[in-house]
């Protein structure tokens, strides 16, 4: 994972920790300052000039050089970030979706409806939270607070959803495990990708 925040400093995320460029100086973060020697997945803003930092072993706020360790994620490994206001925090993890915010701290799993409890991605799609799980695509309506699931048998090429980038609010771009896929709000298209990895509409 690789992030720039507003002070131009670029966080590079490693299987091992976390490294910041600035000022054409590298500065490396492990357990003797503050930081673990984990698996860095996401970076999202935390707002004041500060950054969420997502891992294997939980979530970390960072500000002035220092770490934050929020411990109620302590139990989550975490895949993704994605907050769209100041208010709240989508946090994609290995148990579920959290919903996070000022006296909120809110699951959702596939018990609550999700697809699956596998979250690998997510996108911000007109009302919608778009989350890409292990086991299918979940639309999360942002006004109502339900949940919309997809799977083979509703136009998905495969359950495994890797990746999904919102295109102006116009098209849905899908990346799975065995192809790609967009959807304009009403169904599904999916593109092969052939031999010589050129694509075409099916």
């Amino acid at each position: 994972a690789i992030y720039e925040n507003n002070e131009r400093e670029i966080f590079i995320g490693t299987n091992r920790g976390l490294s910041v460029l600035k000022h054409k100086q590298f500065l490396n973060y492990n357990k003797s300052n503050g930081f673990e020697n984990v698996k860095v997945t996401s970076f999202s803003p935390a707002g004041d000039n500060s950054t969420y930092i997502g891992t294997s072993r939980g979530l970390y706020c960072y500000k002035n050089k220092q770490f934050i360790a929020l411990k109620q994620f302590d139990p989550y490994s975490i895949n993704c970030l994605l907050r769209p206001d100041s208010s709240t925090l989508f946090v994609g993890t290995n148990k579920g979706l959290i919903i996070y915010g000022p006296g909120r701290f809110k699951v959702l799993d596939k018990s609550s409806g999700l697809s699956s409890n596998g979250v690998n991605s997510m996108a911000r799609y007109r009302n919608f939270l778009v989350i890409g799980t292990n086991k299918g695509l979940s639309f999360y309506d942002l006004n109502t607070r339900k949940l919309t699931n997809y799977f083979i048998e509703n136009g998905l090429i495969d359950e495994e959803i890797l990746e999904v980038k919102n295109q102006d609010d116009e098209f849905l771009w899908i990346g799975s495990k065995n192809g790609l896929l967009s959807f304009d709000g009403v169904q599904f298209h999916y593109y092969n990708i052939g031999i010589n990895n050129n694509l075409s509409m099916n």
